[in-house]
């Protein structure tokens, strides 16, 4: 068969008659790909997006993505144990491998009541989001002078190609697992006929408006993307926030701490309003996704949510302090305080509060073994995620603000871990397989496990599956559509304009 260059070189207009010439002609056709102005150019600048080999390579190794040795990798870790933390919850709360609980006698109930509170990973995707956003805005803001309209239009724009192309594929790939799991066709949305009213509602972002039990579609199906439109909601007034701490730092901070605050009081409004109190918790009854529609609100909406964010901003600002501070070793009362919280003595304060007030209190204590009284439970559902938001923005701080010379004691450790160069894989692909996990649980009929040893295995099984799907999606939806709106961004917002 011919082979790419015979056919595409008239195509193209390279005249290659002569087998003395074909590698002239090869080399007049390498040169029209790679400089050729016009459709031919833009069409090989294209086809070339979809090529994995460039993406593959930034994905599996820090090193060639540029960011080797960048103050940003403990990041990278965080967003890797994010991913590991949820999946693993979801694959045991939704008793994927038979019902939840069965393995109390082979297996510390810590250890297991951590796994069950893998909704905290939700919280870590949240203050990283509210800090790289952050970054990310602040970064387009001061660079090229652009007013604050232009670059709120621009930094929206490259967010909608980040994720709103992979969203809209992943909606629609899981909607279809499932039905086809239950026995409908894949295009009926488990029956119900509303596949097309799932598809818009995640494509505007609006997913988390609505209980489980009242969206349309599958039931938990597409479960995981509320986050999605709850993280997108919150992308909108993230500017507004920058933009005051900006003009005047003490503006963004307390524009911050407000809406915060204002969020947290939304938590509590909830709780006092429809007694939630009083349901114990929701995974912890025999619960259906019909019911406990405040509980859904509570957990999912992005006033209720906001708090975490908020904290993810704040920690921006922070690591901007310590910027300064690094430049010109001047403390100010944040470094002071930060510096002092990031010793030996207060390291030992805070992780030891986080082990004793949120892991043994919370989670142990209160949540699996359900020693409930109205106050734990009350502080639970308002303060368990926002808690552990501070924790996160604390470990983002220790090891990312701080200077290098500041990484001591546990932090030093945790700075460590949190920069392993095997967990940047994982974070490469943290958003497609967090969307596509679900997928992978309906490839195969998974057996009934006896043991924790079993449940470990096609748990871990069940995990790089949802990594390699998720890679699929990245390789052949996510990295090329990113490639294509920063290709047509010079036309959507040219620089003299």
């Amino acid at each position: 068969p011919p082979d790419t260059d015979s056919v595409l070189a008239p195509l193209l207009g390279v005249v290659c008659a002569d087998k003395d010439e074909e590698s002239q002609c090869g080399d007049a056709l390498r040169k029209m790909k790679k400089e050729a102005p016009g459709a031919s150019g833009l069409f090989f600048q294209i086809i070339g997006f979809w090529n994995p080999k460039p993406h593959l390579k930034t994905m599996m190794f820090r090193r060639s993505s540029g960011r080797d040795g960048g103050s940003f990798e403990q990041l990278d870790g965080i967003r890797s144990l994010a991913l590991m933390w949820v999946s693993a919850f979801h694959i045991y709360t939704c008793s994927v491998l038979g019902p939840w609980k069965t393995f109390e006698g082979e297996i510390q109930h810590s250890i297991l009541a951590v796994m069950e509170q893998g909704q905290c990973g939700v919280t870590m995707f949240f203050v990283l989001s509210g800090f790289l956003i952050s970054h990310i805005f602040h970064a387009i803001r001061r660079k090229g002078d652009l007013s604050l309209l232009k670059a709120w239009k621009l930094f929206i724009y490259r967010r909608f190609w980040r994720i709103w192309p992979s969203l809209v594929v992943s909606v629609a790939l899981v909607q279809m697992y499932a039905s086809n799991q239950k026995g409908y066709g894949i295009f009926t949305a488990c029956g119900t006929g509303q596949f097309w009213e799932v598809m818009w509602r995640n494509m505007i972002f609006v997913w988390n408006l609505k209980p489980w039990g009242l969206e349309p579609g599958c039931a938990l199906s597409p479960e995981v993307e509320w986050s999605v439109s709850t993280e997108f909601q919150l992308y909108l007034f993230t500017p507004l926030f920058i933009e005051a701490y900006i003009r005047k730092k003490s503006l963004g901070w307390t524009l911050c701490i407000i809406a915060m605050l204002a969020s947290i009081y939304s938590r509590c409004w909830m709780v006092s309003t429809y007694d939630l109190w009083e349901e114990k918790t929701a995974f912890l009854r025999s619960w259906v996704t019909d019911q406990d529609h405040e509980q859904n609100i509570l957990y999912f909406s992005s006033w209720t949510r906001a708090n975490e964010y908020m904290v993810g901003i704040m920690t921006h600002f922070i690591w901007k302090e310590f910027s300064a501070y690094r430049e010109s070793d001047v403390k100010n009362y944040t470094t002071t305080l930060w510096l002092a919280l990031t010793s030996i003595p207060g390291q030992i304060f805070v992780w030891g509060t986080f082990s004793v007030v949120q892991v043994w209190l919370l989670w142990n204590h209160f949540f699996w073994n359900g020693h409930y009284t109205k106050f734990l439970e009350t502080s639970y559902m308002i303060f368990n995620f926002f808690l552990f938001s501070m924790f996160a923005a604390y470990a983002i701080i220790a090891t990312v603000a701080m200077p290098r010379a500041q990484h001591t004691f546990i932090n030093k450790f945790i700075s460590k871990v949190l920069s392993s160069s095997w967990l940047y894989p994982v974070a490469s692909v943290s958003y497609t397989a967090y969307l596509m996990q679900y997928v992978a649980w309906w490839c195969f009929t998974w057996p009934t496990v006896t043991n924790i040893w079993e449940f470990a295995l096609y748990e871990s099984i069940m995990f790089l599956m949802s990594m390699v799907i998720g890679l699929a999606l990245s390789l052949t939806i996510e990295r090329p559509f990113m490639k294509i709106g920063r290709l047509i961004e010079p036309y959507v917002f040219p620089k003299d304009v």
